[in-house]
């Protein structure tokens, strides 16, 4: 996908992260580090450069006497080419690739480059460019003009100086470009050609919008998407410590088709959120959420924060969906409650599903509450794989929590459920009547770790068909 973020590692030891943005300007961010003698990597300042990709253009070329001697389409000197530097000249074709290559400047002047070349005497019939070289005192030659701001107004002076730690961000217009580095030290000086493309519409980028944390760039992201008519929602570039302050919407009741991608490497703390109503992230038809995450995982992390928080949910589905049910796919995540914040209807509250729905690779950890909560109607196929539900013994924690009021029909496969508080079952199901199924395959449960009498898993005394399709182990059982 051509707004994959990727990263590349250079000789000279410096990190390019390029971020491809959703309006006229790309966005790059590099980070650069400086190598030590032990073979390791260190931090590093100093200033960036930025030059276009075809260099300083020519419209004339020859050699004679083993010189060869470039005209220029503009001024070499005001462009900051000195004698003495070495260049790269380069996109000369056909017969006269010859005078491309790495050379050493013998004579600058307002409409000339000369340098030493060993070739029989010749006028070149197509035209080149020339880039000059940095050093670590200086950068790249001829710099181009980049901004500070993705609509492009705003230009930045070259050189620029990164964030103190090897940081710099810039924007500019999609296209080829050379990325220079100057700092003390630096040997061999990096510089390294890119190009930056645009999003397409249905492929958006979170980390490009404007918003005060991730839940807000990424819901901007998410309805440009949908404006769009569909598509997905990049969030990889969020990684690291992120804050929700609102309720992450992915998709809509119009059921558009949006793809979430979440990142690697990162936990998003709810913060501020106290209605009691509001989910981190709400999933609605037609929608995917995909996550790094692979069974236990804590790659990427939906944190409840403080105790003070107070929401319906940390993950939920939505209640009344357009046609009765959701059709919907998640996975590799984690949502975590360790300080007990309040979740109204658990930290994971699924419902309103129907064929085939999918959950993979998801830890919950909520301590005080319950864990999975799986109720009304969720039919015809729904199942979770490889999901992890933990309540760390803590009061009052019930991991996984099955009721069911509708005909409906839910299937776990390799499910781990453990932990739940004191005199509370690991997994609990209920109003399981004619006509509606719970199917378990592969099933671990464990129980609390001091309460040695209370069930594993508990049916209740209204349950109907409930099918226990594998053995359930670690001690105490139901029924």
């Amino acid at each position: 996908m051509s707004g994959a973020v990727n990263r590349f590692i250079l000789a000279a030891a410096f990190l390019l992260l390029p971020s491809l943005a959703s309006a006229q300007g790309v966005k790059r961010d590099d980070f650069f580090l400086k190598p030590l003698p032990s073979g390791a990597v260190g931090a590093v300042s100093g200033l960036e450069t930025v030059c276009p990709g075809a260099g300083l253009l020519t419209t004339a070329a020859n050699v004679s006497g083993n010189v060869a001697t470039l005209t220029m389409a503009s001024n070499p000197l005001t462009a900051g080419f000195v004698n003495g530097r070495t260049i790269q000249v380069l996109n000369f074709t056909g017969s006269d690739t010859y005078f491309n290559g790495t050379f050493t400047l013998t004579n600058v002047t307002s409409t000339q480059l000369v340098y030493a070349l060993t070739h029989a005497n010749s006028s070149a019939s197509t035209n080149g460019g020339a880039v000059q070289n940095p050093t670590s005192s200086s950068g790249c030659a001829p710099t181009t003009t980049v901004y500070s701001d993705q609509a492009l107004t705003v230009p930045i002076v070259q050189p620029f100086a990164d964030d103190g730690r090897g940081n710099t961000t810039f924007y500019a217009a999609a296209g080829n470009y050379w990325i220079a580095y100057s700092a003390s030290g630096l040997n061999l000086v990096p510089m390294n050609y890119l190009t930056l493309l645009p999003s397409m519409p249905g492929y958006q980028f979170a980390d490009q919008f404007p918003g005060t944390d991730a839940s807000v760039k990424t819901n901007a992201c998410i309805a440009k998407v949908i404006a769009n008519g569909g598509g997905k929602c990049d969030a990889s570039g969020l990684f690291g410590a992120q804050t929700i302050s609102q309720s992450i919407l992915v998709g809509n009741h119009a059921q558009a088709p949006v793809t979430l991608i979440l990142p690697q490497n990162s936990t998003w703390t709810v913060v501020g959120i106290t209605d009691g109503v509001s989910c981190a992230i709400k999933q609605f038809s037609q929608s995917s959420i995909l996550g790094p995450g692979t069974p236990g995982s804590g790659a990427m992390v939906i944190h409840a924060g403080a105790n003070t928080n107070n929401l319906d949910s940390l993950y939920c589905t939505e209640a009344a969906p357009t046609g009765n049910g959701s059709y919907i796919r998640a996975e590799g995540f984690q949502l975590f409650n360790p300080n007990g914040a309040t979740m109204v209807n658990g930290a994971m509250n699924v419902q309103a599903l129907f064929d085939d729905s999918e959950f993979k690779n998801i830890v919950v950890a909520s301590y005080g509450t319950v864990g999975l909560n799986v109720h009304g109607l969720v039919c015809c196929g729904t199942h979770f794989t490889n999901l992890t539900s933990n309540g760390n013994n803590v009061a009052n924690s019930i991991p996984v929590q099955i009721t069911q009021s509708v005909p409906s029909e839910v299937a776990f496969y390799n499910l781990s459920a453990g932990h739940p508080g004191t005199g509370r079952n690991a997994i609990v199901i209920s109003g399981v009547g004619n006509g509606e199924t719970v199917r378990f395959y592969n099933t671990y449960s464990e129980g609390n770790s001091t309460d040695t009498t209370t069930a594993n898993v508990s049916a209740g005394s209204t349950a109907g068909l409930c099918m226990a399709c594998s053995k359930s182990s670690a001690g105490r059982r139901t029924v």
